[in-house]
């Protein structure tokens, strides 16, 4: 039962640290007035997302592309190419 209760707890932290971080993406989204408490620009950009140094979402919009990895070939001082 204790080990329920605690991992409730920890769901339920999970989800409001998450649900702050959702209150910055709508600041990067919008642009606030503070004077009044609202938005006083709407849509300012489309989608926008946090990312953690590790590479982990920490909150998105609706619509933000998912991050892939790739291959980028880099050319040396010496000439040989190396992908990166």
């Amino acid at each position: 039962m204790i080990i329920k209760i605690r991992e409730e707890i920890y769901n339920k932290n999970k989800y409001l640290r998450m649900a702050d971080w959702q209150t910055y993406i709508e600041q990067i989204r919008n642009k606030m007035d503070y004077s009044t408490n609202s938005y006083s620009v709407t849509n300012v950009c489309t989608e926008a997302a946090i990312y953690g140094h590790d590479g982990s979402a920490w909150a998105w919009s609706p619509g933000f592309p998912e991050l892939k990895t790739y291959d980028f070939p880099l050319e040396a001082m010496d000439g040989s190419v190396t992908n990166v």
